[in-house]
């Protein structure tokens, strides 16, 4: 991992690593006398990454972490006042350009106690605004590590990814799938082949989902475990 401080800028930092992180930290309750619970609610556990992608929703206040994947496509993820991600932009389409600008922006709500993207925030080439600060976006850094996006152990996995990350890019049988959350509740899932939105189909349901075929008549709940993973937020 490196660490660049812009010391004209002492508020701000930019850590540039690649990669994702989950530290289980239990609240003790106080139990009864006898070793029972006495009613307590259950402890909680405390977010932390499960991977090292995952490392950059936490960060110092005020810090902006840049990441860059193995197609060398950058994020910047915005830290706030608590230590945890506020927002994100992602510089690229994820293969769906008709529903996503590059650059485009997510806010990370945290209300559940995880990471939760909001729906894309697009913009036109004329009405992008800078990240913080205009002189974070002109930085250069040299990164010396490539994120490999890992691939997904079970059902659950891909799941989670989908349900709090939204975007996800897999690729099988040299052909690459986006596949995303909307928040149209009759839309809820979507699927098209990379780049063409003539391909996309819509469903109601993650259980309608896993029966799509792809184009090699595979059903997506088949080989989602075995596919590479090309994008994926969470």
């Amino acid at each position: 991992m490196t660490i660049i401080s812009l010391k004209a800028y002492s508020d701000v930092y930019i850590k540039t690593f690649y990669g994702y992180v989950e530290r289980p930290t239990a609240r003790k309750g106080v139990g009864s006398t006898d070793g029972q619970s006495a009613g307590n609610p259950e402890p909680q556990q405390e977010w932390t990454p499960k991977s090292k992608e995952a490392e950059r929703f936490l960060g110092e206040p005020g810090e902006i972490i840049e990441t860059f994947d193995k197609n060398g496509e950058r994020r910047l993820t915005k830290i706030g006042e608590d230590g945890k991600a506020t927002r994100e932009r992602h510089y690229s389409d994820h293969n769906k350009g008709h529903m996503h600008s590059n650059p485009h922006d997510h806010n990370i709500d945290w209300t559940n106690g995880k990471p939760n993207f909001s729906s894309p925030i697009n913009y036109t080439k004329e009405n992008i605004p800078v990240f913080k600060k205009k002189e974070i976006m002109l930085m250069n850094t040299k990164n010396e590590h490539i994120l490999e996006y890992p691939k997904y152990k079970n059902m659950n996995d891909f799941k989670e990814s989908l349900i709090y990350g939204r975007e996800i890019v897999i690729k099988w049988k040299d052909t690459e799938y986006s596949i995303e959350r909307n928040d149209n509740l009759y839309n809820a899932y979507s699927v098209c082949e990379a780049n063409k939105p003539e391909t996309e189909i819509y469903f109601n349901s993650f259980c309608e989902l896993l029966d799509f075929k792809l184009k090699s008549n595979d059903r997506l709940k088949e080989i989602i475990t075995k596919a590479e993973v090309v994008w994926r937020n969470i």
